[in-house]
């Protein structure tokens, strides 16, 4: 495994939980290299994850290396990286603002120009338990002609080629649907 990348990993769990766009145990977050996926672990918070944390799977799921269990949304991971092959990051968390709108089944509209190039279709997934294989099938189906999603009473996926994108476009989907209820907010004074 490249040290770098699982460093680069870490930090961004880490940097996930003090923008607060992940709190508590919420959240999980994965890297693909080469047919490895390295995905957090369930019941650690993002702010505590260091690179011996992580959990390395095959791309069907099989456990090869680590020390804890790999996240509950694993099966959500797995299902895009094979239908996605260019992708090789995937973020998921509850973000606030974003979160509200998934719960309440609401669209964020692309308001600013970063959310126009970068989430001019930001699709609501069905709900379906978590962790399910319902779930994971449905969010890369949705995923397929878009970086970004929604999944309804539930929260937000962002994919990537890299850490850095989805991690970028995740900023940019909370900070849309914080816009989104400013703008409501000021339309009914």
């Amino acid at each position: 495994m490249e040290n770098e990348l699982l460093i680069s990993l870490a930090n961004v769990c880490i940097k996930i939980h003090e923008r607060k766009l992940a709190n508590g145990l919420s959240g999980n977050v994965s890297i693909r290299i080469n047919n490895e996926i390295l995905i957090t672990p369930s019941g650690l918070s993002l702010a505590d994850i260091q690179p011996e944390d992580l959990v390395v799977l095959d791309i069907e799921g099989n456990y090869i290396s680590g020390n804890n269990k790999p996240s509950s949304e694993k099966l959500m991971h797995l299902e895009i990286y094979k239908n996605r092959p260019h992708i090789n990051c995937i973020i998921h968390t509850h973000s606030p603002a974003a979160t509200t709108f998934a719960f309440l089944n609401k669209q964020i509209m692309p308001i600013s120009p970063e959310s126009a190039i970068f989430i001019p279709k930001l699709p609501i997934v069905h709900f379906e338990p978590y962790g399910s294989k319902m779930l994971a099938e449905s969010v890369s189906y949705n995923l397929k002609d878009c970086n970004a999603v929604l999944i309804e009473k539930h929260g937000v996926v962002t994919v990537g080629s890299g850490i850095s994108q989805a991690y970028n476009l995740l900023e940019v989907v909370e900070e849309t649907a914080i816009m989104n209820i400013y703008m409501n907010a000021i339309k009914n004074l």
